[in-house]
This record gives C-alpha cells, sequence and structure tokens, in this order.
C-alpha cells in the first residue's frame, strides 16, 4: 500500500505525479521605491519572503 499523488498529464491521462525537478518556474519581482538606501536595509527581510512564498507555490504545484 502507498499514497501516492495523481496528477493528470499533458496528454489528459491521470497517473503517478512526479517529486520535484518539473518544469523550471519563473519568477519575476519588480520593486519601485523612492528610497533605495532603506531599501538595502530591509533587502534580507524582502529575500527571506520571496523564498518562503516560492516554496509554498512549489509545494501547492
Amino acid at each position: 500500500e502507498a499514497i501516492l499523488p495523481l496528477r493528470r498529464g499533458s496528454d489528459g491521462r491521470l497517473g503517478v505525479g512526479a517529486g520535484p525537478g518539473g518544469r523550471p518556474v519563473a519568477v519575476t519581482v519588480n520593486i519601485a521605491t523612492p528610497d533605495a538606501a532603506s531599501f538595502r536595509k530591509s533587502e534580507a527581510q524582502v529575500t527571506a519572503s520571496l523564498a518562503r512564498a516560492v516554496a509554498r507555490g512549489q509545494r501547492a504545484l
């Protein structure tokens, strides 16, 4: 017995879903700020937040 994720392939057939290693996903983030110096101070926080959001999105695929 096993619990396996099922996914539809590009041909519409249902099958066991593969793990990580699927198609690469491009994420583009545009940041506009009037104060670049203050952004540089918070850049690590923004980067960490984006990394968490991308990880959550990958789990949802």
